[in-house]
């Protein structure tokens, strides 16, 4: 897990980010389960089965990767977009 995500979560954050996962939709039923569990009991109380469930799908490092011109980070899904640069750096190079 990088480290933003990281201190996001142990920084009294983890009930807002589970929050947000739900509503985004992007999790089954199950795993709204779960996440509601958490919520309401921490992680502490879950089975094993659970456990793997949200360390693998509800608790998840999005994927990215670091502009080659200002080190910033990106969706890596931009990364093929715009030649390895972030959007503004790719904007910028764009204009000089």
């Amino acid at each position: 897990m990088g480290a933003f995500k990281q201190a996001y979560l142990e920084d009294g954050g983890l009930k807002d980010y589970l929050e947000e996962r739900i509503q985004s939709g992007d999790l089954n039923s199950m795993q709204i389960g779960i996440a509601k569990l958490v919520i309401d009991k921490g992680p502490d109380a879950l089975s094993e089965k659970q456990r793997y469930h949200y360390d693998n799908f509800i608790i998840v490092e999005e994927d990215t990767a670091d502009c080659y011109r200002c080190q910033c980070s990106f969706p890596s899904s931009e990364i093929y977009e715009n030649d390895g640069m972030c959007s503004w750096c790719a904007h910028r190079s764009e204009r000089d």
